[in-house]
């Protein structure tokens, strides 16, 4: 329990992906304004079945990059945001979802991608993560990232079916893509690593 705030740190890779989450949900023109339903932290790019016509899965795959460094932890963190629209026209009309799709994903680039100069993401996210330093006390850069998140590229758009929609015996398509943003960079001096409040 972090005795600063009241409430149990989330592990890196999850403050990472919720800090996301909570971008995509803030009130534009802070963030997207999407709802709970319209967006959340999955185990990996598949909506719940659950979900309207339009969703956002924050998500990653669990791979961390290291620069080997011997007297410090030097470690890269990633989030893929997972985009997927219901077709809800004939697929004469598909062009009109694929176009939405695109303005959906260029706004979650626009807020994301700024991180890698402002780390609003990675400030976010430490503070998720109760990463303190123990010197200090204070949710700084001696524990948690030093470079925010990179712009990674579009995936290319699929077309999905029911399978992806948890949707089994319904005739449901729709399309998804995949946004990556990666290079977010956290440093640990070795004594630190394992004491309380550096987490990960």
């Amino acid at each position: 329990m972090d005795t600063t705030t009241g409430q149990t740190p989330l592990e890196p890779q999850a403050a990472l992906e919720q800090a996301v989450v909570d971008l995509l949900r803030a009130t534009p023109p802070a963030g997207l304004g999407l709802i709970p339903i319209q967006c959340e932290r999955l185990y990996d790019g598949t909506p719940p079945a659950r979900m309207g016509d339009f969703f956002a899965a924050v998500w990653y795959d669990g791979q961390r990059g290291s620069s080997g460094q011997r007297t410090h932890l030097s470690e890269t963190f990633g989030v893929y945001v997972t985009l997927t629209v219901k077709f809800t026209l004939p697929p004469d009309r598909w062009l009109r979802h694929r176009d939405f799709l695109e303005k959906k994903a260029n706004a979650v680039k626009a807020l994301v991608a700024p991180d890698a100069q402002d780390y609003r993401v990675v400030r976010a996210a430490a503070a998720l993560a109760g990463l303190r330093n123990p010197a200090t006390g204070n949710t700084d850069r001696a524990v948690g990232w030093i470079e925010g998140l990179v712009f990674g590229g579009f995936d290319p758009i699929e077309v999905k079916g029911p399978d992806w929609f948890s949707a089994e015996g319904h005739a449901v398509v729709g399309a998804a893509q995949r946004i990556k943003f990666g290079l977010a960079r956290r440093v640990q001096g070795l004594a630190v690593v394992g004491r309380p409040g550096s987490k990960g």
